[in-house]
């Protein structure tokens, strides 16, 4: 098991019980200084300031006591943005959701496509997107994804 592994195995569990998600760890050295990036979501909403708050404290203490990171580090907890990217394999946690999808191949002659996620099967996705003002319902093939992530969308 990896050391990020083993991070996440240990603040997964308390982020999960403040009703968040855990999205990405990672820790990098920047300017000669570590830094353990912790990013967290929210099914269906927005990471407030009181969230991060809250999570850096309820996973802090834990981090010390576990004490699995050998030097100095600075821990920081953020919100993974409002257009993160979503790992293929985690859609079907952003089911409802409006999202950006780049295709590898055109579809109907596009490569962006921006809509809600409404329907994953086996090998594919439906989309409810907006072509000229109508609303249409897409069926795209799963391996021609090459990435999404969360989009914002404007009503």
């Amino acid at each position: 098991m990896s050391l990020i592994e083993k991070i996440e195995a240990l603040i997964k569990p308390p982020i999960s019980s403040l009703g968040l998600t855990l999205f990405e760890v990672s820790l990098t050295l920047e300017q000669g200084e570590k830094f353990l990036r912790v990013l967290i979501e929210k099914p269906q909403g927005r990471i407030g300031l009181q969230e991060i708050i809250s999570v850096t404290q309820l996973i802090n203490p834990l981090l010390d006591q576990a004490d699995i990171i050998p030097e100095h580090y600075v821990l920081d907890v953020a919100s993974a943005g409002v257009e993160h990217p979503i790992h293929l394999d985690a859609l079907p946690d952003y089911l409802d959701r409006f999202v950006y999808i780049h295709l590898m191949h055109p579809f109907e002659g596009e490569n962006i496509l921006e809509g809600k996620l409404v329907k994953i099967e086996n090998q594919t996705i439906e989309l409810d997107v907006m072509v000229k003002a109508r609303r249409k319902r897409l069926t795209i093939q799963r391996k021609d994804i090459d990435y999404a992530r969360l989009a914002v969308a404007m009503k």
